[in-house]
């Protein structure tokens, strides 16, 4: 019971053909390990290659991004001053022809619609800044 787990049964040498069978199984082993490192190599790289070219397509996206918005507020605010002058003219035309009645009502209109105006988005703020709250 005392035989420790090391010890031979047989002193008879290993099987020459047992030996050069393990020797190939080990070099198709190294062979198999190499392919799959090669082709995790291969997948690296072109992992790398493809956030390389998504991070290019964003910056991209983001410069057309910048001059859309750009545009965008560009021709606001043209139309948003063509509109004031406008009225502008207008109110003095009205008041060349001493209709002081029609610029009092068209102010008044104005002074409305502003309020509302200011209103509605002031109310939007509150919801919004109150439903982020909730979450």
């Amino acid at each position: 019971m005392n035989n420790p787990p090391y010890k031979k049964e047989s002193d008879e040498p290993p099987d020459p053909e047992l030996l050069i069978q393990l020797l190939r199984n080990q070099a198709q082993e190294i062979a198999i390990r190499q392919q799959e490192l090669a082709l995790e190599n291969r997948r690296i790289a072109n992992d790398h290659e493809l956030t390389q070219k998504s991070i290019e397509a964003q910056v991209g996206d983001r410069d057309k991004q910048r001059q859309f918005d750009q545009t965008a507020r560009r021709d606001r605010l043209i139309f948003s001053g063509g509109m004031a002058l406008l009225l502008v003219a207008f109110v003095f035309y009205a008041l060349y022809l001493n209709k002081d009645q029609i610029v009092i009502e068209v102010l008044k209109a104005l002074i409305f619609l502003a309020a509302g105006g200011l209103g509605g988005y002031s109310l939007k703020k509150a919801r919004d800044k109150n439903g982020r709250d909730d979450e």
